[in-house]
């Protein structure tokens, strides 16, 4: 059995559902960019603790060895993020682009 939407109520119920999208949309990009910056106040952070304990050494590159690891480590995390809201978002798109699959009634 199909659901039976009186005409007046139509347009609106469109309406709302595309703007509930839309918030949620825009929260989702609010959240990414919100990880995005933890990311990297994390990543300032770690490099001052580094830079902080590894402080006599003459051969930077254990410093920087670490360094570039914390680096990377975040960069994976960013884009993991990224790629998760991003497909959130393209899935919510598909279904509401989708046609409504449930059959019409039949009189």
């Amino acid at each position: 059995m199909g659901r039976s939407v009186a005409p007046e109520m139509e347009g609106t119920m469109v309406t709302t559902a595309k703007e509930c999208m839309t918030d949620d949309t825009d929260r989702m990009i609010e959240s990414v960019r919100d990880a995005e910056a933890l990311a990297l106040e994390s990543v300032r952070k770690f490099v001052e603790t580094v830079n902080s304990i590894v402080v006599d050494v003459r051969d930077d590159r254990l410093r920087r060895k670490i360094i570039d690891a914390g680096v990377e480590m975040t960069h994976h995390f960013v884009d993991a993020s990224s790629e998760f809201a991003q497909k959130i978002v393209a899935a919510a798109s598909d279904a509401w682009a989708a046609p409504e699959s449930s059959p019409e009634p039949s009189e």
